[in-house]
């Protein structure tokens, strides 16, 4: 009798799911650019998987070290609006710098600035707005500003009926009794940039498998319902003097294999000559690691992810939308990617 019960249980959550018309998985892409505008590749692309849910950044919340004071930086500009079949949701970064310098007696004030800005921008809209992300690497030292805030506006939105999302990390999920867990209705897991950038002797700090098995715990203990983010994005890390210099984005394989570097193994290549190279330059001798997301490790983050993650409803999105990552990246291959959670 026990086990009939255990496989009727799970059948009636899909039955229901199925009664209410609403698809139980979303699939969703993050548009971190500073300007809106689809193109007519990326509006395939999203018609394609059947994407109906964009999360754009709408700006960054930074410290302003000469005003010292909070300041919004990289608002996005609306060459055009979205269109009207999409579901936006306003996603605002807030540095764990701003939130290390703010008092906690100015976050209150901080809370209403990030409001009138966000209402300011929604303005431009015409798509439903039913949630906004806040997006934050909080540490032990500015949770307790950061949780304010986060409750500061999620009570300011409750009365128009939108809810608020936070990202996650990793291990703010495995740690979760330490390092808090934020007052919003659901998370995102942001299941990337899990390595340590810094590290010369790192090999992946995009997406390490091994890595990430180790804070696969506590999943079923973790108080919030979970999103999840994968990624898709490139780069390759400039060492200098074995310094670590910057980020050279959307950098691929095929970009280094020409007369001007030397394959050193690991993804790593050495420049044999000075040149320019995606809008920077590079010196001889220079070193790039460069750090990709194949599909089959996009597909065993899906499997891992999904032995853990059982909500009724569930939204994947990918970072990011941008015509120089989705072409490296079949339409037909994502969706098989967010099927695995069905």
């Amino acid at each position: 009798m026990q086990t009939f019960y255990l496989v009727l249980i799970p059948l009636l959550i899909a039955l229901a799911a199925c009664s209410t018309g609403k698809p139980r998985i979303h699939p969703a892409f993050y548009y971190w650019r500073t300007n809106f505008h689809l193109s007519t590749n990326e509006l395939n692309y999203l018609q394609s998987i059947k994407t109906k849910k964009l999360y754009v950044k709408f700006f960054d919340v930074d410290w302003d070290s000469k005003r010292m004071q909070a300041a919004p930086k990289g608002v996005l500009s609306f060459k055009e609006r979205p269109p009207k079949y999409l579901e936006i949701i306003p996603t605002v970064f807030i540095t764990n710098r701003t939130l290390v310098n703010s008092s906690i007696g100015s976050i209150p004030s901080l809370s209403h600035n990030i409001l009138k800005k966000l209402k300011a921008q929604r303005e431009k809209l015409k798509n439903p707005i039913r949630e906004i992300q806040l997006d934050c690497d909080w540490t032990l030292k500015t949770s307790t500003k950061y949780f304010t805030l986060v409750s500061i506006i999620r009570k300011s939105l409750k009365a128009s009926g939108i809810h608020i999302s936070a990202t996650i990390r990793l291990h703010q999920i495995k740690y979760y009794k330490r390092t808090g867990v934020p007052p919003v209705d659901k998370g995102m897991l942001m299941f990337y940039n899990m390595g340590d950038l810094r590290d010369l002797d790192t090999r992946n700090s995009i997406l390490d498998l091994e890595i990430a098995k180790k804070y696969l715990t506590n999943f079923k203990d973790y108080p919030l319902k979970l999103d999840v983010a994968l990624p898709l994005f490139s780069w390759a890390v400039l060492i200098r003097n074995n310094r670590i210099i910057r980020l050279i984005n959307n950098v691929r394989e095929k970009d280094l294999i020409k007369s001007h570097f030397k394959n050193l193994g690991s993804h790593r290549y050495q420049v044999l000559k000075s040149h320019y190279f995606f809008k920077g330059y590079l010196y001889k001798d220079d070193v790039l690691r460069l750090e990709t997301v194949p599909l089959d490790g996009i597909r065993q983050s899906a499997i891992m992810l999904s032995k853990l993650i059982k909500n009724e409803y569930i939204t994947i999105a990918f970072y990011h939308l941008d015509e120089e990552i989705i072409k490296h990246y079949d339409s037909k291959d994502l969706e098989g990617i967010y099927r695995y959670f069905d």
